[in-house]
């Protein structure tokens, strides 16, 4: 079987257990890109929306939260 295990800091896992994952990092994206991606889920959706509005919302939060409900 497979498991992703997700975490917000990796050096807090105690070596041992860490030994056994593959360590990704993600950079975090940039405001634009998210944006972008906003928009292009609105225009798919046919949403109206004022791109000043997909700002304030990408500095208010995370990507994931902007697009999970």
């Amino acid at each position: 079987s497979r498991l992703i295990f997700s975490v917000n800091y990796v050096e807090k896992i105690i070596d041992p257990m860490r030994s056994r994952f593959q360590v990704i990092h993600f950079e975090e994206v940039p405001v634009q890109q998210q944006v972008q991606l906003l928009q292009k889920i609105l225009d798919a959706e046919q949403i109206t929306y004022q791109v000043d509005d997909l700002l304030k919302l990408v500095e208010d939060c995370q990507l994931i939260e902007c697009t999970n409900p």
